[in-house]
This record gives C-alpha cells, sequence and structure tokens, in this order.
C-alpha cells in the first residue's frame, strides 16, 4: 500500500476523517490475512472521500483476480456469510443489467446524436455487456485487464494502443473508478487514448461511508458475524469498526468527480444522477460527461 497526504485526485489538502477498519475478505485476498491500519480522509479542495493509503497495483490485482468467479465467491463467503451464490450470482442478472441500460440509454444517445454508427470503447468494462446494444448501431468494443471474451457484438481491445487506433466516439468507464487506489491514472489513461471529438462519460456511485443506509448496512452485517463468525466479528472490535474498507475505497460527490475530469486535463460539459433499484436495494449513480480541453 502506499500513503499518500494530497488528495489523488486534484492534489488538495486532506484530513483525517475517520479511523477505519479493512474488511476481512480483503485482508484473506491480498494481505493473506494480516490486514494494515487504514483511515478514512478527505479532501479540503475537491471533497473527495477515500481509504489511505491506497492499494497499489498488484494489490488490485489480487483482489479482483478471478472477479466473482467461483474461488473468489468461496473465500468471501467463508468471511461474509451472506455472500451466497446466488447473492453472487443475482449480482450481474440480466435484470438488473437492462435496469442500468434503461437509465443509460438515453443519456448517452443525446450525445452521440446524428452519427453514423458510433464506436463506442467500454473502459474497464469486463466483457462489454453494459454497451450491448445500449446505443443503436453503435461498434462497441470493451477494454478490461481481465482479458475475458467479450458478449456477442462486442470486440476486445488487447492495448491502449489498440484502444487509441479505434478514435472511439465515445468513451464509457462505468462503475471502475470506486474500486482502484489511483483512480486519476485511470482517467489520465483515457484522455491519452481519446481522439479530439471523442466524448468521455465517467460514472460512479453517489454514497457516503457516513450515509444512514450504509451504517445501518454495516450494523446488520456485523451483528450476522457475531452469530455466524463470531472470530472475525471480534476481530473487527476497534475504532473505525462502523468505517470498513472493502471493494469501494472512493466515495466521490459531484465535485469530486467533476474534479477527476479537469485534474486529468479534461473539460465537464455535462454532470447528473438517477437513482436505480440494485441487489443492495437502491442507489444513486453520479455520472460527468467531458472533452479533451
Amino acid at each position: 500500500m502506499q500513503r499518500v497526504d494530497q488528495c489523488v485526485l486534484c492534489a488538495g489538502d486532506i484530513y483525517t476523517r475517520k479511523p477505519g477498519v479493512v474488511a476481512p475478505f480483503l485482508a484473506r485476498r491480498i494481505w493473506k490475512g494480516k490486514a494494515p491500519s487504514v483511515e478514512l480522509v478527505e479532501c479540503r479542495r475537491c471533497s473527495f472521500l477515500f481509504f489511505n493509503p491506497r492499494l497499489e497495483a498488484e494489490e488490485e490485482q489480487r483482489l479482483y483476480a478471478g472477479y466473482r468467479l467461483e474461488e473468489y465467491q468461496r473465500v468471501r463467503q467463508a468471511c461474509e456469510p451472506w455472500y451466497t451464490r446466488a447473492f453472487n450470482t443475482r449480482l450481474s442478472n440480466p435484470q438488473h443489467l437492462a435496469a442500468r441500460r434503461e437509465k443509460l440509454g438515453p443519456i448517452l444517445a443525446a450525445h452521440v446524436a446524428g452519427m453514423k454508427r458510433p464506436r463506442i470503447l467500454d473502459f474497464g468494462g469486463d466483457r462489454g455487456q453494459l454497451i450491448q446494444g445500449l446505443v443503436p448501431d453503435a461498434e462497441g468494443y470493451t477494454y478490461d485487464i481481465s482479458t475475458v471474451e467479450p458478449v456477442s457484438g462486442i470486440a476486445r481491445c488487447r492495448d491502449l494502443d489498440e484502444c487509441r487506433s479505434r478514435e472511439f466516439n465515445l468513451i464509457v468507464c462505468s462503475n471502475v473508478l470506486e474500486h482502484v487506489g489511483f483512480p486519476r491514472t485511470i482517467v489520465d489513461q483515457i484522455l491519452q487514448i481519446a481522439a479530439p471529438g471523442t466524448q468521455i462519460f465517467i460514472e460512479v456511485p453517489f454514497e457516503s461511508p457516513f450515509g444512514a443506509t450504509l451504517v445501518a448496512r454495516r450494523l446488520v452485517q456485523f451483528g450476522l458475524l457475531g452469530i455466524l463468525r463470531p472470530s472475525i466479528a471480534w476481530s473487527l472490535i476497534k475504532p473505525g469498526m462502523l468505517y470498513v474498507m472493502h471493494e469501494h475505497i472512493n466515495y466521490f460527490n459531484t465535485q469530486s468527480l467533476q474534479a477527476i475530469m479537469t485534474g486529468s486535463g479534461g473539460r465537464v460539459t455535462a454532470t447528473g444522477r438517477y437513482v436505480i433499484d440494485g441487489p443492495m436495494g437502491k442507489g444513486t449513480m453520479g455520472w460527468c460527461l467531458g472533452k479533451l480541453t
């Protein structure tokens, strides 16, 4: 892990909001059960909230290798009894994906209107399932470090050079930046492969570690651990036990989402948010559209 003393989005000053704890699942996947000390910090300039120190690339790779496959699910359920096979499957069910497309389709279609067969790249998009059929008559591509085979109708870009050669009309980065230690690196890469007219769409959950919904969920989960995994529950009883560093290690709002676009050299052209029903209940998604300056 890498400790930082400035905001990883805008280089503003940061201060500690709360001590935190590392989810036992992350500790097992990344550090063989030895959880490091973490704290939840906030940027005074852009109000970005994140856990410090930061995950580095090799740690992210250990966490997300074989993401949601059998070994991942087995280890996670051993730490989190509610994370069953059925729940794991439900996270990527077709109905949830269709609901996301229903929200995103009109937003994106408005910004590629009039283009004949626009080329769309899903950056960090797994198999490209989100953009499959999202915009009528579009050519769909995906770039993902997992190198999994894309879904039907979507082509895979093998590296950043191949991405750059396609001159995309639209690059989508959805539900990625909340997971990574240095999200600005991802946006830097996107802007480097963007052509002068390429539109860049970034989407993240708008959630707060201090929100009533998330805190209530943590309390319920801790109660279940106390019954079903008491040794794990005892390991979490310490300052910061309600502020758990799990897969979402970053917390965005409109201000910080714009900061990551402008900090990487982009120009914000539109922002918005919408509410969607997901496997964990209703959630708010925030988005930002930008271009090269």
